[in-house]
């Protein structure tokens, strides 16, 4: 009895899950090199920009809940309380936008300006956790500004616009 040369079933199912799986990295690979990519150029466009937005992203990310605001949008100051009982507080401040925290049951500790050139701001709350945040900035506000101090028409500006979702819980984090 000879055996004809071939795959059977089981060699060709086994190589085709092998395939799969390498397509399924190579996919999420591609995907992680495009997201850094879009940001590395969104970073030489507009740094300090980029460095503010994700300010508000590690404090929101560990916040518990935001306080203050109304439906729909709003330019009020941003606060979110801590897991910790404490809380941040962003607010746009003579162009410039404002970070300041509390520790639990004490005064401000900490007060810094996270963005200079600020042309825009707003923010929504939304349901599930959801904060969306609309920031507009000169991408160099020096640069724009005559010897009066006042803005020259047509300055470059950029926009962020970002969705963040509230992931801290009291006593700990909830992912």
């Amino acid at each position: 009895m000879s055996r004809e040369g071939g795959a059977t079933l089981v060699e060709l199912l086994v190589a085709l899950a092998l395939l799969t799986s390498i397509a399924v990295l190579s996919a999420q690979l591609v995907i992680s090199s495009t997201r850094l990519m879009d940001t590395a150029a969104r970073s030489a466009h507009s740094p300090d920009l980029v460095l503010a937005t994700e300010w508000v992203r590690r404090d929101l990310y560990e916040a518990t809940a935001v306080v203050g605001g109304a439906l729909g949008w709003t330019d009020a100051p941003l606060v979110a309380r801590s897991q910790h009982g404490g809380w941040v507080a962003y607010a746009p401040v003579d162009g410039a936008l404002v970070r300041t925290e509390a520790p639990p049951g004490v005064p401000p500790t900490d007060t810094r300006v996270v963005l200079r050139g600020l042309v825009g701001w707003r923010w929504r709350s939304e349901g599930g956790g959801l904060v969306r945040l609309e920031v507009t900035a000169l991408v160099n506000p020096e640069a724009h500004r005559d010897l009066t101090g006042s803005l020259r028409p047509g300055a470059e500006r950029r926009t962020g616009l970002l969705v963040f979702a509230l992931r801290g819980r009291p006593g700990g984090r909830s992912w």
